[in-house]
């Protein structure tokens, strides 16, 4: 027996969760809890290219705030999921962009957007393993992080789009030197 499950829900049972066997195609979207952000794919004006995005639920100019394939768009055939391996992953036929690249054990994982615009990749235990504002794009919005984690060797930056109509990285970023240190 064959199953899809490509979801478009109507405004009073909007869901903010997918779970494995849950793909979004591009007329779907999820909302967060409180109904600010929504996750599903974008479409520029006058382009045939679809991101992965988050964007501000109640807002028409200038909503989106995080693309997970910049420098990959897709067309209208896209589905978002959890793949077979356990990750977020955007198909398209036979190509899959992976969105997460994480050795799971367990497939029993959910993704949730949040009502700060952030969508957190959980485990059956609620335990984070992936969450898009370690990756941001070109917003900066609250609890996002700008800077250097000297530890973990990793750095938060925000580079803008090539021009209004194209999400790909453009020619300006946003970051803090990790070499300076301030002095207060």
């Amino acid at each position: 027996m064959f199953s899809s499950h490509i979801l478009k829900y109507p405004e009073a049972a909007a869901m903010d969760t997918i779970t494995p066997g849950i793909h979004l195609n591009t007329s779907a979207t999820i909302v967060s809890a409180g109904e600010m952000f929504e996750l599903g794919f974008y479409q520029p004006a006058n382009s045939m290219s679809y991101y992965m995005a988050i964007m501000y639920k109640n807002i028409l100019e200038d909503r989106v705030v995080w693309i997970a394939n910049r420098d990959y768009p897709v067309t209208a055939s896209a589905l978002f999921c959890i793949g077979n391996h356990g990750n977020l992953a955007i198909r398209q036929g036979g190509i899959i962009y992976m969105v997460t690249d994480l050795q799971l054990t367990n497939a029993n994982v959910s993704a949730t957007l949040l009502d700060s615009g952030n969508l957190v990749f959980r485990d059956e235990n609620s335990s984070i393993l992936w969450q898009s504002f370690d990756f941001p794009a070109h917003t900066f919005l609250p609890r996002m992080k700008l800077g250097y984690g000297r530890r973990i060797g990793k750095t938060w930056l925000y580079v803008s789009w090539r021009s209004s109509n194209d999400p790909s990285p453009g020619n300006f970023t946003l970051q803090l030197d990790p070499g300076k240190r301030s002095r207060l």
